[in-house]
């Protein structure tokens, strides 16, 4: 619905800057989007993230930065998903905030 879209642009400016991919991969953000679910006094973001790498194999992994933005976030479920099918994924957290790809 225009409501939803509305609710989901205005995610946006939180999204950004929460993540920050490591390596020389030379990546172009092509899509980002956001969506909160509320519960009670806790929220769950989903951000969905799509980047253009020019050279994925330079690609060491993910950083999550938005625990040094926001204290409010306690843990983040990660996940990568490849062009090639490769895949990681790990429970982030303020002491752990790293995402490897690959081995």
């Amino acid at each position: 619905s225009e409501k939803s879209k509305k609710k989901s642009a205005e995610l946006e400016k939180y999204a950004e800057g929460l993540t920050e991919l490591m390596g020389d991969a030379r990546c172009d953000l092509v899509e980002r989007s956001a969506d909160l679910r509320r519960s009670g006094d806790h929220a769950a973001l989903t951000l969905s993230i799509v980047w253009d790498c020019r050279r994925p194999s330079r690609l060491d992994g993910l950083m999550f930065t938005g625990f040094e933005q926001y204290e409010g976030f306690e843990e983040v479920s990660a996940v990568y998903l490849g062009e090639a099918g490769e895949t990681a994924s790990a429970i982030l957290t303020p002491d752990s905030p790293f995402l490897p790809f690959g081995s």
